[in-house]
């Protein structure tokens, strides 16, 4: 007896992408995040122009600036938006820890949608 096969060749890589199989007249939705890399470029420069008015120690403040340099690094090269991703986290992870002020929350809120909070 013939058993069926399916096989799906890529060649190179596939994002985004949704197989369905064994059901009739179904529908599937995707919601695809794009990353917004000149809106995160503002974000950087935001940061790097408030970095003062964060309240951060020295510490905090030399922390947040060399992941805002990995950003800057991660956003000129052909890194994987994962990478984006992470940076963004520590980022706000830094801010919600340590920072006060207007300045600190609207970073937060416009990092927000780029790391799924």
């Amino acid at each position: 007896m013939y058993e069926k096969t399916n096989v799906i060749n890529v060649s190179g890589g596939i994002t985004n992408m949704q197989i369905q199989q064994g059901s009739a007249n179904s529908e599937q939705h995707q919601t695809n995040n794009t990353i917004n890399y000149e809106q995160i470029r503002i974000i950087s420069d935001n940061i790097k122009n408030e970095i003062d008015n964060f309240g951060l120690d020295p510490i905090q403040k030399k922390e947040l600036w060399e992941t805002v340099y990995d950003l800057d690094e991660i956003l000129n090269s052909d890194e994987k938006p994962s990478k984006i991703k992470a940076a963004l986290s520590k980022i706000s992870n830094v801010l919600q820890s340590y920072a006060t002020g207007l300045a600190a929350s609207g970073t937060v809120l416009a990092i927000a949608p780029y790391i799924g909070m």
